[in-house]
């Protein structure tokens, strides 16, 4: 999820402007490191906050809540995460790894090169401006796109066609 990189990022954002808070939810094999490693950058106090692990509703609350998410990922297929905002109708910014460039448009969010530190903090600066331009209902209706019914329906769609062909 390179979250190094979104600390770093965040750090020089946080030299522009103190406005915000970073909320890093969840834990992994590498959640002590990276705390450390939050240490180091020396940010003005609150401006982490460390959830650690969640449970689906109040993950659900947390985005409600949220002006915007970012994902800084170096790798990714279709990140269900970014289907889950665009249900709450949280507006987004990430990497254009794999395949989120395909789920993220310029009406639900900003993406920026995999890895681009410099263009993640300029996306960030944005975003904090300009999260109330989102349209929350176009992202929502893009975020249906998504649920096990239209997913299922797209599924069937295909094989239907496969069968057919054969």
């Amino acid at each position: 999820k390179n979250v190094l990189g979104l600390l770093r990022a965040t750090r020089e954002l946080a030299r522009i402007r103190q406005d915000f808070t970073l909320t890093l939810v969840g834990t992994g094999v590498d959640w002590c490191r990276v705390k450390t490693y939050a240490n180091t950058l020396d940010f003005p106090e609150g401006m982490l906050c460390w959830t650690g692990e969640l449970a689906p509703r109040e993950v659900c609350t947390r985005m409600q809540e949220a002006d915007c998410f970012v994902l800084f990922s170096r790798y990714e297929n279709a990140p269900v995460v970014l289907s889950e905002c665009m249900a709450v109708g949280l507006p987004i910014v990430s990497s254009r790894a794999g395949g989120i460039a395909e789920m993220v448009d310029e009406r639900s969010g900003v993406l920026v090169p995999v890895g681009d530190e410099a263009e993640l903090c300029k996306a960030m600066l944005r975003m904090l401006d300009h999260h109330n331009d989102y349209d929350s209902s176009y992202m929502r209706s893009r975020g249906r796109m998504y649920s096990y019914k239209q997913v299922g329906e797209q599924l069937k769609t295909i094989y239907q066609s496969a069968i057919e062909r054969s």
